[in-house]
C-alpha cells in the first residue's frame, strides 16, 4: 500500500505543471504550490470581472506546501483580447502602482493539518496597485521577484469598462436541433455609449463567450448577424451553439472525521488521508441536480477558518467504463482544474479492475465535477461521451465584449453580460 502510493506522489509531482500553456487561465506551475484562487467580493466561482472606479476587491492566493516562509513577489501584466501581453502597454500606462514587483506580505501557517502549508494572500485594488484601464490582466508570481527563473502561478482577471449593454439569452431551439442535445446563446450588443462611434463595429467590436466558465470550448470572436446604428445581434449563429452536457457531479470533503457526500470511503494512508469517491457510471439520461457549474469552495466543517485549517487529501475518482478508442483520453475537469485539460487531471485505465482512475492532491471543500474526452491535450472537452448532451441541463454562459479601433493602443474590455439556461 505505502509503495503504491508513493508511486502517486511522485506522478503528482511530474505532471503538476501543464504541458500546453494557456494564458488565460488562473494555474500553478509548481507542484508545492497549490489552491491558486482569485476570488471576487469574497464569493468563490464567480468570473474575476471588476468594475474600473468601483469598489469591487480581488483576492488572490495560494498555498505553498511548506511551514518555512518563502519571499513571493507579483508583477501586474495588461494583456490583449487574446491574452497576449500587450505590446503598446507600459506598466505604469496600466496602472497605479508603487513599485513594478510588489511582495506579498499576508501570509499564515496552517494549523492542525496533516499536510503543511503556508497561505499567501493579496488584494487587487491595494494601495501597492490599482488598475487605470479596462482589459484583461495576468498576475505573475515569483519567488523573491526572479521572474526569469519561472513563475511559480499565475492569475488572471479582467477589468471592464461598462460601455456597452450586453443581454444574453439561452435557448433549446437551436440552428442544429430542437429539445434534443444543444443550447444556442442569443446575444445583443448596445454600443451606443462609445464616444466617437465606431467606424466599423462588426471588426472593432469583438465577444468571447464561455459555458460555465470553460476556457476550452470558449467561442471566440464570433461575427454578428445583424447590424443597427448602435446594436450588434447574435440572433442565428452557428458559433454560439454548445453541447448542452449534464448535469456535474459533485462530492465533498469537508471533514476527517467520515466519508462525506459523494465518497465511498474515507481512510488515513501515511501521510495522507485517501477519499475514494462513488464509483462513477457513464450517464444515459439527463440526471437533475442542484450543482454549482463546476465551482469549488474551499471548506472544513472542523473549524471555522478554512483557509488555513482545511487539510489536504489525495482523492481518487473512478469510472467504470469500458476502454475508449486509440487516441482518445478522459479528463476530470471543473474550475477548479483551470479547465487544462493534462496529464494531472488525466483518468487512466486500470485493466485489473475495468475501471478509469485519477488521484489528485485536494484541499477540503465542495466540488463539482464531470468527465471530458478530448482527442488530445490540446483539444476542447467533449461531454457526449461520458455525461451525455441533454437541453434540459443547467448552464451558465458569460460574454465578454472586447473594443479597439485603428487608433487604439490596447484592447478594451467595454461589456459583460452572463445568463442560464432554464
Amino acid at each position: 500500500m505505502k509503495s503504491r502510493f508513493a508511486n502517486i506522489l511522485l506522478a503528482l509531482t511530474l505532471t503538476a505543471a501543464p504541458t500546453v500553456l494557456r494564458a488565460q487561465q488562473t494555474l500553478s506551475f509548481v507542484p508545492d504550490v497549490r489552491t491558486v484562487q482569485v476570488l471576487l467580493n469574497g464569493k468563490a466561482g464567480e468570473m474575476p470581472v471588476i468594475a474600473l472606479g468601483s469598489d469591487d476587491v480581488l483576492e488572490i492566493s495560494f498555498d505553498d506546501l511548506t511551514h518555512e516562509y518563502e519571499r513571493f513577489e507579483y508583477r501586474l501584466v495588461h494583456c490583449d483580447r487574446d491574452w497576449q501581453p500587450s505590446s503598446q502597454i507600459l506598466p505604469t500606462d496600466a496602472a497605479d502602482i508603487t513599485q513594478e514587483s510588489i511582495p506579498v506580505e499576508e501570509y499564515e501557517y496552517s494549523f492542525n493539518t496533516t499536510q503543511l502549508y503556508t497561505h499567501y494572500r493579496f488584494q487587487i485594488p491595494s494601495p501597492d496597485v490599482r488598475p487605470r484601464i479596462s482589459g484583461n490582466y495576468r498576475v505573475d508570481i515569483s519567488r523573491d521577484g526572479d521572474y526569469d527563473e519561472g513563475l511559480v502561478a499565475q492569475a488572471c482577471f479582467m477589468v471592464v469598462e461598462p460601455l456597452a449593454r450586453v443581454s444574453l439569452s439561452v435557448t433549446d431551439n437551436t440552428e442544429v436541433d430542437w429539445k434534443q442535445s444543444h443550447q444556442q446563446v442569443r446575444m445583443e450588443v448596445d454600443y451606443g455609449a462609445i464616444q466617437p462611434r465606431p467606424n466599423n463595429p462588426r471588426e472593432d467590436i469583438t465577444a468571447v463567450v464561455l459555458q460555465n466558465l470553460r476556457w476550452d470550448n470558449a467561442r471566440c470572436y464570433p461575427k454578428p448577424d445583424y447590424l443597427s446604428s448602435t446594436t450588434l445581434e447574435w440572433e442565428h449563429c452557428r458559433s454560439l451553439i454548445f453541447p448542452a452536457g449534464n448535469e456535474y457531479r459533485r462530492f465533498e470533503n469537508t471533514t476527517t472525521r467520515h466519508a462525506a457526500m459523494g465518497m465511498e470511503s474515507l481512510r488515513w494512508y501515511e501521510p495522507y488521508y485517501h477519499a475514494t469517491l462513488r464509483l462513477g457510471e457513464p450517464r444515459r439520461n439527463y440526471v437533475f441536480d442542484r450543482d454549482q457549474n463546476g465551482k469549488c469552495v474551499i471548506r472544513t466543517t472542523d473549524s471555522e477558518t478554512s483557509d488555513t485549517e482545511a487539510d489536504y487529501m489525495l482523492v481518487h475518482f473512478q469510472l467504470a467504463a469500458d476502454p475508449l478508442p486509440e487516441g482518445k483520453r478522459l479528463y476530470v475537469q471543473g474550475q477548479w482544474t483551470n479547465d487544462f485539460l493534462t496529464p494531472g487531471n488525466e483518468m487512466h485505465y486500470l485493466p485489473q479492475s475495468g475501471i478509469y482512475e485519477a488521484v489528485m492532491l485536494l484541499k477540503q471543500g465542495y466540488y463539482n465535477y464531470q468527465f471530458l474526452v478530448t482527442d488530445s491535450p490540446a483539444h476542447s472537452g467533449q461531454t457526449a461521451p461520458v455525461e451525455g448532451d441533454f437541453y434540459q441541463t443547467e448552464n451558465e454562459y458569460h460574454a465578454l465584449i472586447y473594443y479597439r479601433n485603428a487608433f487604439e493602443r490596447h484592447d478594451r474590455l467595454i461589456g459583460y453580460g452572463k445568463a442560464a439556461s432554464f
